[in-house]
Parts: C-alpha cells; structure tokens; sequence
C-alpha cells in the first residue's frame, strides 16, 4: 500500500460554513505558529508564519491525523483533498523535518550564527558613521567592505547600514530566509485547542505548505536569545536585557492575534482542482449538495463558475467522514 496520496488533504473542524467558505473563496493564509529547538541554552523559538497547510496521507491511513487536529469537544470533520500537480504548480512543498541533534541542525544553526554577525556588524558600523570625529576611520571601512561584499548599501544620511551578499538575480537575505519558514521538528510537545497531545511525531503528518511568495521576515520570539543578538539591540536602543525581551514578546504576542493577514490573497483553485470533498456526515451531504445546486452567483475557490455542469461536477466529489470510517478504516 502507498503511504503517499495523489492529493494534498486540507482538513479542518467546525461547521458547514467553513468548508463552504472554501469552496468559495480559496484557502485563506493564516499564521500558524511553529515551535524551534534555539541553538541557545534548552528554550524553544516561536514562530509566527504565514500559510496554508496540507497532509500527504491517503485516505486509508488518515484516522490518526484527523483525531489529532480536529477532534475537540465532539466538534465535526470537513476537509478537501486537491490535485497534488495543482499544488506543485501552485509551489507548495513538503516541509523539512529537523532531528535538533544531526548535522543538518547544526548547519541551519550557522547559517542563523551568519546572519547575527552580519547584524552585529551593521550596528558596529552604525555607531561608527553617527561619530563626526570617526568620519575618516568610517570612510576607511567602507572602502573595505565594498571589495569584501557584493552588495553594499549604507543610506544616504548613513543612519543605517544593510550588507548583504548577493549573486546574480540571488538575494541570500530573502532565500536564506524562506528556508526557515519550511523547517518543523521531527518530533515534539503538541498543544491543540489547549490539549496537550505529548511527544508528538510531527514527521507523520507529511505536510506541504504553501507560503505566499513575499514572506521573506516571520516574527518570533525565543526566551533564551543569543546573548550577541540582545548586545546589539541594546547598543542600538539602550535599554535593558528584561526590557528586551519584554518588548519581544509584546511584538510577537500582538503579532499572533491577527491569524488571518488581507495583504496576503487567497490560495486559488478551480472545480477540476478538488479530487475530494470531506463533510461528517451524510445530513451535512445532503446540505452541500443543496448549497451547490442553489448558490447563486456560484464560485468556487475565488473564480465566478458559470458552467451548470460543475455544479455536480464537485457533487461526485463528496464523500462523508461516516463514509470513509466505514468503508476504508474498518478494513
């Protein structure tokens, strides 16, 4: 038996509404907060990131996944299983499962260790163009530093500096960046709806994830930073280490409370995208069917669909989580 699908399962609880409200409109980008291993001391790292998740589980062995993420005080099932070559094409991509004790880890690790010295380079250099009485010295490193980097910036009133390295039409800021926002644990404490789940194997959700492309910077928060990293925002800002981390946490905090984020457009589809639709049961079949034969102005996922006949096209599609239980688990 294939352990992979040739769909991508967005599953979700609740009612109806919300599965009609993607049927619609699209899959809606919404920050989901993802938990990192910090290479520093033993706290975890917190990230807000953008996005729409999927599974690549066939429907066989699907049970396990769904009462995990959306069993909750009896709360009902709907989900959506697309095309997998819709979501190759629409640049989704399994996500990169991390053991925090390999190599890989470690490598992931540097590349963060690059990006603090580089930050802690600009705000050295920073302090040095803001001295009229160092403007020499200032001028000296600038020589330097345009033979060192490929790309070189300092702002015009040099009250900032960014360096970055560059290759042709290849912007390591950005690409190193998104990189990260593809990273999960292989495994770890799993908290759902205030359900702690335990020592969750994150590896056997096989997830795909679609991040809009002008994602490039997450906000985060670690309780345990890279001390280099609190030295360079108190060299900047002069406040304590407390009121760093503070304020951090008031960012990411605030950062979170706005899940659903308008400046980023929803992920789009079209009826022959969806290869199955995923109600409870055989009550909310029979409204589904109703809503789609009756909808006026009819769209499906963000497209005005004008054609009757994709009307019961994605009727053929509905099956009900009774269904699936019956006919596939119980074999």
């Amino acid at each position: 038996m294939p352990i992979s699908s040739s769909s991508l399962f967005h599953f979700t609880s609740g009612d109806l509404n919300i599965l009609k409200k993607i049927l619609e409109n699209g899959f809606l980008v919404s920050k989901s907060e993802e938990i990192l291993r910090s290479q520093y001391g033993k706290s975890d790292t917190h990230f807000n990131i953008p996005m729409v998740c999927f599974c690549d589980i066939p429907l066989s062995l699907i049970e396990s996944h769904i009462k995990i993420y959306c069993f909750n005080n009896g709360e009902k099932v709907f989900g959506i299983g697309m095309n997998k070559d819709w979501g190759i094409n629409n640049k989704l991509n399994p996500v990169i499962y991390i053991n925090n004790e390999s190599y890989l880890k470690q490598s992931f690790d540097y590349i963060e260790d690059i990006g603090l010295r580089m930050a802690e380079l600009e705000s050295k250099f920073q302090r040095l163009l803001s001295d009229n009485e160092k403007q020499p010295e200032a001028n000296a490193v600038l020589k330097i530093l345009e033979k060192s980097f490929s790309s070189f910036n300092v702002f015009e009133d040099r009250s900032l500096i960014r360096i970055r390295f560059e290759l042709p039409e290849f912007n390591t800021d950005t690409f190193l960046s998104r990189i990260f926002l593809f990273l999960k644990p292989y495994s770890g404490n799993y908290f759902h709806n205030g359900r702690n789940v335990g020592n969750h194997i994150y590896y056997n959700e096989r997830e795909w994830r679609y991040v809009p492309e002008g994602v490039n910077i997450i906000n985060a928060f670690c309780s345990d930073y890279n001390p280099k990293l609190i030295e360079i925002i108190h060299a900047i800002k002069k406040i304590s280490k407390e009121e760093i981390i503070n304020s951090l946490r008031h960012q990411f905090d605030a950062n979170r409370k706005v899940t659903i984020d308008p400046i980023y457009q929803t992920l789009s589809f079209k009826p022959e995208d969806i290869s199955f639709i995923i109600v409870n049961d055989s009550n909310d079949v029979e409204e589904l069917i109703r809503y789609l034969l009756e909808s006026t102005n009819f769209r499906v996922g963000g497209n005005e669909i004008a054609d009757i006949n994709s009307r019961y096209t994605l009727i053929s599609k509905i099956l009900s989580y009774d269904q699936i239980k019956n006919d596939i688990f119980s074999h």
